[in-house]
């Protein structure tokens, strides 16, 4: 099967709407990311790293697939975050991955 939540941030990446590494959190910080995605094998350094920032910034965030995972659906090497700028596409990762995880 399929999973939807990747296809989902392929979908996201190929409109334009995702942001990565070091990028991610300088457009956090500007207001332009809706949701974060953190692959679940990031390091507990790399994980601090983000979701400090994110949670200031009031942006929410989930742990979902793997860094590889990221980075195959997003076209990349390993990513360890993705964020995503559009809030009608983050919207519908968010409640894909709590779909999934329910």
């Amino acid at each position: 099967m399929k999973d939807e939540v990747l296809s989902m941030l392929g979908i996201c990446k190929k409109a334009g709407k995702t942001v990565s590494g070091e990028k991610l959190i300088e457009e956090a910080r500007k207001g332009k990311v809706a949701f974060v995605v953190i692959a679940a094998d990031a390091s507990d350094n790399s994980v601090k790293k983000i979701t400090a920032p994110l949670g200031r910034l009031h942006i929410d965030y989930r742990k979902y697939g793997t860094k590889e995972d990221l980075g195959d659906a997003t076209g990349a090497s390993l990513r360890s975050s993705v964020g995503i700028t559009d809030e009608g596409l983050a919207l519908s990762v968010k409640k894909k991955i709590d779909a999934a995880m329910a």
